[in-house]
């Protein structure tokens, strides 16, 4: 009797083991961790219809952005160090990047916006039409 009894207790507890999986991950470890933050700095890119802009007047927000930048331009901003900065961008402007910004981690890329609020011809500083403008947030 004790011989049946270790032998169905020895198949319970290998069916145990089967039916759990023996305990393991299947072989494929434990999941990614977390992204670790990645300090940089985003660009502003613009899209402009016209070949005479001087300047552009935009914001920015969506996270804490710092170190405001504009190579080649002439930059004028507010609000550096906040989640809502407002920058003048002048000078010869033609599409591509205007501005760049350092950010905490450039893995919340899609959280920042840019939002263009108003655009100056060059010389005369007429008031362009926005309508097929545009500002994108890139790496």
């Amino acid at each position: 009797m004790t011989r049946v009894l270790k032998t169905v207790a020895y198949a319970f507890l290998l069916g145990g083991i089967v039916t759990c999986g023996g305990g393991g991950d299947n072989g494929t470890g434990p999941g990614p961790g977390p992204t670790p933050p990645d300090p940089g700095f985003l660009r502003v890119n613009l899209t402009t219809p016209n070949a005479n802009d001087g300047a552009i007047l935009f914001t920015l927000s969506g996270g804490v952005v710092d170190s405001l930048q504009a190579s080649g331009f002439t930059l004028f901003s507010t609000g550096a160090g906040t989640s809502n900065a407002r920058m003048i961008v002048a000078g010869t402007i033609s599409g591509g990047t205007v501005a760049s910004f350092w950010v905490p981690d450039r893995n919340n890329l899609t959280s920042y916006t840019a939002g263009l609020l108003q655009a100056a011809a060059r010389g005369t500083y007429e008031q362009q039409a926005l309508g097929s403008y545009g500002l994108a947030i890139a790496r």
